[in-house]
């Protein structure tokens, strides 16, 4: 499910062996992207979660709002996410509905992998701007026939994520359907300062009867796209 693509103005090639990076452990950031995939013809959606993203201790909480760009439905969910315990509850609070499953996507990660390459160095916002490594690297998701390769957008120096890409394509019932996303990342502050209002499941979610599976509230083909990578 994963992020607004932005310009750059200046563009330079970075000859260095620079290694990947980590970035902040813990912080509070919202992340907008575009998705477009071709199934049957094209569709798309547009994105947008906001949350808290611990990466110490394995936890994010977000909300996320999904629209289809043609306007045919719209959905809100909530979601925490962990992966200690390889859980995640996607919570659709008007109708105070969950639907708990094992963690869908791979854990997300405050690092750049290890077999990243880096492509490209520019500068984001104009020669006085951000200076941002660009890194790329294949994506494979273990629970899900799905592979693409990634561009992972992040500031040079601290690591801080700008955006990204994903294109790729993931089998749907015998075909393959590719899919773009760009995204990028906006509102970041370091720390989280209310955990509780993220990680902490209301009620309902406890209650046998409000675990789910109801297609109308739940958007499978939403919850499959990589929102995060």
């Amino acid at each position: 499910m994963k992020l607004i693509a932005f310009s750059a103005l200046f563009l330079l090639t970075v000859a260095s062996a620079q290694k990947p990076c980590c970035g902040p452990m813990q912080i509070m950031t919202g992340n907008g992207a575009t998705v477009g995939i071709q199934n049957s013809g094209p569709q798309g959606y547009y994105t947008y979660a906001y949350g808290a993203f611990d990466y110490t201790n394995r936890r994010f909480g977000y909300n996320i709002n999904v629209d289809r760009i043609d306007g045919k439905s719209s959905h809100d969910y909530r979601v925490v996410q962990k992966y200690d315990q390889d859980t995640e509850w996607i919570i659709h609070e008007v109708t105070q509905s969950c639907l708990k499953r094992k963690a869908y996507q791979p854990e997300p990660s405050a690092c750049v992998p290890n077999q990243a390459v880096l492509s490209t160095t520019f500068f984001l916002g104009g020669n006085q701007g951000l200076l941002v490594d660009s890194w790329s690297y294949t994506y494979s998701s273990p629970k899900d026939p799905l592979d693409g390769v990634v561009a992972l957008n992040q500031v040079h120096g601290s690591c801080l994520p700008t955006g990204g890409s994903i294109f790729g394509k993931v089998n749907n019932g015998g075909t393959d359907v590719t899919f773009v996303i760009a995204s990028g990342v906006l509102n970041m502050t370091v720390g989280i300062p209310d955990p509780d209002r993220w990680f902490t499941l209301p009620s309902y979610c406890n209650q046998t009867n409000a675990l789910f599976d109801d297609s109308s509230v739940f958007d499978h083909e939403v919850l499959k796209l990589p929102v995060f990578f």
